[in-house]
């Protein structure tokens, strides 16, 4: 199975975590020439900017382009193993790296809660929604419902709250 999301993008984000501990103490650090080592590390970079973030084709000459390897074929076949030491390929027919697509999970997780947020808040301030706020605040003549306050900004509040399946209607609000 894939270890990152078909849909996780992360071509905007101009930064990867690298935790510096854990790679200088690795294999791949210990064992690689230098040649393989860069092109390793180049791979890592490139992935983060794949869909799906994490994960490379599993091509040799699409991967010699992304490492930025311009010795030909041949060569590339002689140091592919170590540059992609411990990327596993997966039933996708993308190659993913484990420590990277944890990272990636996450920040894409976090990545996505905000864009709900946002997109919820966007979804208050317009639309539907804000109809049914400005018809609630006129309905309570613009008095807030806990303390009595009026002329103050006002936030519309739930009676039965939504985890509770309360909707979201002038009943209810």
């Amino acid at each position: 199975t894939p270890l990152t999301p078909p849909d996780c993008d992360l071509k905007d984000f101009g930064f990867m975590p690298v935790e510096i501990g854990r790679l200088l103490d690795s294999g791949f650090n210990a064992t690689l020439n230098d040649t393989a080592w860069r092109a390793g590390v180049t791979l890592w970079l490139k992935s983060w900017h794949q869909v799906p973030a994490a994960s490379l084709p599993d091509d040799d000459r699409q991967l010699m382009v992304l490492a930025g390897f311009r010795k030909g074929i041949r060569a590339w076949r002689q140091i592919r193993q170590s540059a992609l030491l411990d990327w596993v390929l997966c039933d996708d027919g993308r190659l993913y790296h484990p420590v990277l697509a944890a990272a990636a999970n996450r920040l894409w997780d976090a990545s996505r809660a905000w864009q709900a947020k946002y997109n919820r808040r966007v979804e208050m301030e317009s639309g539907e929604w804000a109809i049914i706020r400005s018809a609630v605040f006129a309905r309570d003549n613009y008095t807030c419902q806990y303390c009595g306050a009026h002329g103050v900004a006002l936030e519309c509040d739930h009676v039965v709250p939504v985890c509770q399946g309360g909707r979201s209607t002038y009943d209810n609000l």
